[in-house]
């Protein structure tokens, strides 16, 4: 390829995406992001590729991975969901996790390309507008189909909420991007006809997907001229056995062709996974329909993209059939042009998009039986032409280029703190009966950052005489704040918040729980966030604080230094679901008044609650507009019976039901009646075809075939058993041979031109994360003797010091923890010197201070890897996982009951990860503790449950158990 950067700086640029071409059930996604990232690579850009894939990579595949991308020195990087959420399966918490990687990578990025599918991009888009992050770099969004989208060319409906929230992320990434690129007119004419919003015209680009076979194939295409019509031999299905991809439609065009095909012994390939038709197994309806066929079938179901494409390759008079009947800018299309190859078509979509204007007569049609069979039926007697593309590989991959080197460069958002007048908020703190709690609340306004603020608290009826002589020293210390005390009789939250907003004046009102602890930038951060956006109101996200953890660390002097994994993520929307799920915020959010007036601010409903839930639902079917900081900026405190505990669900759930106004929002209640109607007849469906397997006389063949995993050897000898048990020998064989021929990619035919596999000379890459520097405070003459020598990359020699100082001062205190660490993380692979072996020794014998304990056992971990000394390693785990159990179980003696005398749990750990985690429960910090360290020393994606697998610790998952991938001490040797 021609270099085609311009200039002397080279850009940087990421690729975020779901899928990647060869690894799990990767697309058009994949094959997308993979091309385009290779071009950018050789033209000259500096480029990683983020995968954020919903299964994770084996270590094995994950190294593939990342040496396959290395030979283009592209940077591939794994995402870890968990390192930033609890329960970073779901998808919103995804988008969180994608936002908090990308916002920590150094050096940033010119540009970041996200797909529009799953709303990867929701939460980097929104901090954007919002002032907050990516200032400086361009954000793109590609269309390749969002789930509407696809659900609509599926004819199918709605049938799980998680499908609206990612119909949410989706069109508000489309919305927000700074460019929307859609490689057809097609699907921005359908989004447009859907009510999408976009961004202005001149940020809507259309460019065709990268495709570069045409260098990477030895054969030249260089020709323009037409391939000459010739008789096809064979027919390639080239697509997934899909309803979508026209399955369907093909099986019953061969069907009325069938006999012409087996007089001329046409063979017929099925090239592409198995999947499901209508709810049923893919393979058993092709067996059904291939039945009485007497023509030859080949099925090729597990080959990878190349495998496939040199398939095609093979055979000069093979005719390609893509018969989906709507596409966006298909691959399988892109891939089959590039070879030159006859292709069949829809004639609707964007697949005509990349088809030469002059064959769309001979090559595309509407996707019927009718009409397929007859292009078939031309295909085989008359022959079609091959295909021409409507824009030259060369010419695209140029649009991408330019499309980068003429990035304007980004306009920050104004900053709010820059500005000589800002706008006043009133930080209003309701309080009943807790004034400990409460002065700790006060304490955490008061450290604000944001200067025009004004401090009130409400109480709301206390009347406990130790309450209220608090009380009384709170209004002293409230009144040298500059704020107030105002007291009333109860009324409930609702009540208190309103009597705050009647007694003040000011631009923004936001809310406090008297149990909750604010991060100094919350106030200043959410103005900033309105402001730039200009919301109505503006939420956060909160991390979850239990209240045993509370009074032991006393996160109330630094609250925003509390180490903890984010709980909820809401998004703001959208209405039709905000009957049953609260997807619209906390409590805790910044209103611009005139909208709180407007509303009439929050209900009054004494003894339920959901108040805030219902405000925001009101506001939103007012047309206000919600914004969500994708940053947690106030500590949430949980563990104890809190108001919504204590407080009728169907009470609260009534609240929010008689706010819903069904004349207003129709589209949006619409997609909520189309979610139970969805739901309703995928269940009809599920229970039909589970009769029919079960009382079909084949039900023990049927039911397997079913319930299996259709990507294995073992599953496609399952349908040839099925296809000799309905009398079809000859589907049997193909079945079986599928097999044999999916264990090699074939050798015929088109070989990959290896010449871009030749090593280049990789770019120097920084970490996500730059390792924090020695502490140097507090040193002695011997510490400064070590520091030394860890400056001048001695890690051994510093070793060597260390160990003898431990053996001397036998206490381990933050200077010689920090030195410790430092040295290991020198050493690298050097951990199996003596001087680290006498270093662990020494650590293990010292007396270490609790604050220190997990750095230094990770330090000791990674001493005793280097050794291959298991039982060590072995031992720290378990002293670790053995007191935090003894703390959970403390905590909760039921569960001790449930593990050691009922035998439910395999262990204390087991029920944490099955429940304690989804129910906000405090637990297991040391082992998260020691995860954490290791994923900043090493890297390595460990979790409590993965801990024993990552460090090879012998018994570290029970038996009957490894599919739960609970982590269970042996009992010692």
């Amino acid at each position: 390829m021609t270099t085609l950067y311009p200039t002397n700086k080279k850009k940087r640029i990421c690729l975020v995406t779901e899928e990647i071409a060869g690894f799990g059930g990767s697309g058009g996604i994949g094959a997308a992001f993979e091309e385009l990232a290779v071009s950018l690579s050789v033209n000259g850009y500096i480029v990683d590729i983020l995968h954020a894939p919903i299964a994770p990579p084996s270590e094995d595949e994950a190294r593939r991975l990342f040496e396959r991308f290395m030979r283009d020195n592209i940077q591939f990087i794994s995402m870890d969901f968990n390192r930033f959420v609890w329960g970073g399966e779901a998808h919103e918490k995804r988008a969180y996790s994608v936002y908090e990687t990308l916002r920590r990578m150094v050096p940033h990025y010119d540009a970041i390309h996200f797909h529009d599918y799953k709303g990867l991009a929701y939460f980097c888009l929104a901090a954007k507008r919002q002032g907050l992050d990516f200032q400086s770099t361009v954000l793109v969004v590609q269309a390749h189909g969002p789930t509407r989208w696809a659900l609509e060319a599926n004819k199918s409906l709605f049938t799980h909420q998680d499908q609206i929230k990612i119909d949410f992320m989706e069109r508000k990434s489309i919305e927000l991007a700074d460019f929307l690129v859609s490689p057809s007119q097609y699907l921005v004419d359908w989004m447009v006809s859907h009510g999408y919003a976009l961004p202005a015209p001149d940020r809507v680009h259309i460019i065709k997907n990268v495709c570069t076979l045409a260098t990477r194939f030895s054969r030249s295409l260089a020709s323009e001229a037409p391939v000459a019509a010739t008789p096809a031999n064979e027919i390639v299905f080239f697509a997934r056995h899909e309803g979508r991809k026209g399955f369907i439609e093909f099986c019953k065009a061969v069907d009325s062709i069938a006999g012409i095909l087996a007089e001329r012994q046409i063979t017929v390939t099925f090239l592409g996974k198995l999947g499901e038709i209508n709810g049923r197994p893919s393979g058993v309806e092709l067996t059904n329909r291939a039945k009485n066929w007497k023509f030859p079938i080949n099925i090729r179901t597990k080959w990878d993209r190349y495998a496939s494409l040199n398939y095609l390759g093979s055979n000069p008079r093979s005719v390609v059939v893509i018969p989906s009947p709507e596409e966006n800018s298909p691959y399988t299309v892109l891939e089959a042009v590039v070879l030159r190859k006859p292709v069949i078509t829809s004639i609707h979509g964007g697949a005509r998009e990349l088809i030469d204007a002059s064959l769309h007569d001979q090559l595309l049609c509407p996707i019927t039986p009718k009409d397929l069979a007859d292009k078939l039926l031309q295909a085989v007697t008359v022959g079609l032409p091959g295909a021409l593309l409507d824009e030259t590989p060369e010419s695209i991959e140029k649009r991408w280029a330019e499309f980068h080197n003429n990035l304007p460069a980004p306009t920050p958002v104004a900053k709010v703190t820059e500005r000589v007048k800002k706008p006043k908020v009133v930080l209003g703190i309701t309080h009943y009966e807790r004034p400990d709690k409460l002065l700790e609340a006060l304490m955490s306004a008061a450290r604000q950052t944001y200067e025009n603020l004004e401090i009130v608290v409400v109480d709301d009826g206390s009347s406990k005489p130790e309450t209220l002589e608090k009380l009384a020293n709170i209004e002293v210390l409230l009144k040298r704040l500059g704020g107030r005390l105002i007291r009333r009789e109860n009324g409930y939250l609702g009540a208190a918040r309103n009597t705050i907003a009647k007694n003040t004046k000011s631009d923004y009102l936001v809310f406090l729980d008297d149990d909750d602890l604010a991060f100094d930038t919350m106030v200043e951060t959410l103005v900033q966030a309105a402001e730039a956006t200009k919301a109505d109101i503006t939420g956060c996200f909160n991390l979850f604080m239990e209240e045993v953890r509370r009074q032991k660390e006393k996160p109330a002097i630094m609250p925003e230094k509390f180490e903890q994994k984010l709980s909820y993520a809401p998004i703001g929307g959208p209405l039709s679901i905000a009957s049953y799920e609260n997807t619209l915020g906390a409590a805790t959010a910044l209103i611009r008044r005139r909208h709180f007036e407007k509303i009439g601010g929050y209900t009054e409903i004494y003894g339920v609650g959901f108040e805030d839930y219902e405000f925001y639902l009101r506001s939103l079917q007012e047309g206000a507009t919600l914004q969500i900081v994708p940053r947690a900026l106030y500590l949430y405190e949980v563990g104890r019976p809190s108001m919504i505990s204590n407080t009728s669900a169907m009470q609260n759930y009534q609240r929010i039901l008689d706010a819903i106004d069904l004349s207003k929002n129709h589209s949006e209640w619409r997609d909520f009646i189309e979610l139970f109607t969805g739901r309703e007849a995928l269940m009809n469906s599920l229970n039909r075809i589970e009769w029919e397997y079960r009382s079909d006389p084949l039900s023990a063949h049927l039911v397997p075939l079913r319930t299996s995993n259709n990507a294995t050897s073992e599953y496609a000898e399952m349908l040839a058993t099925y296809a000799e048990a309905i009398g079809a020998p000859f589907l049997a064989q193909a079945w079986r041979a599928s097999t044999k021929s999916d264990q090699r990619s074939p050798v015929q035919g088109m070989a990959l031109d290896n010449t871009h596999d030749e090593p280049i000379r990789l770019i120097a890459r920084q970490e996500v994360e730059v390792p924090q520097p020695v502490v140097a405070s507090g040193l002695t003459f011997e510490d400064a003797g070590i520091l030394l020598d860890l400056s001048m990359q001695r890690a051994e020699k510093a070793a060597a010091h260390l160990a003898d100082l431990l053996m001397r001062r036998q206490v381990i205190d933050l200077t010689l923890a920090e030195l410790v660490r430092e040295a290991v993380r020198q050493a690298g692979s050097d951990l199996g010197s003596n001087a680290y072996r006498l270093l662990l020794d020494r650590l293990l014998e010292s007396k270490i201070q609790p604050e220190h304990q997990i750095s230094v056992a990770t330090s000791a971990i990674l001493i005793a890897q280097g050794h291959s000394d298991k039982r060590t390693i072995h031992q720290i785990i378990e002293a670790l996982f053995r007191a935090d159990e003894a703390d959970y179980f403390q905590a909760h003696p039921e569960v001790q009951q449930m593990v050691k005398v009922e035998k439910r749990f395999v262990s204390g750990l087991h029920h944490y990860k099955e429940h304690g985690l989804i129910e906000g429960e405090e637990g297991y910090q040391r082992l998260f503790a020691l995860c954490a360290e290791m994923r900043k020393a090493k890297g390595w994606e460990v979790t409590p449950w993965t801990i024993g697998d990552v460090f090879g610790v012998s018994g570290a998952i029970p038996r009957g158990q490894e599919q739960r991938r609970i982590f269970k001490i042996a009992p010692k040797a």
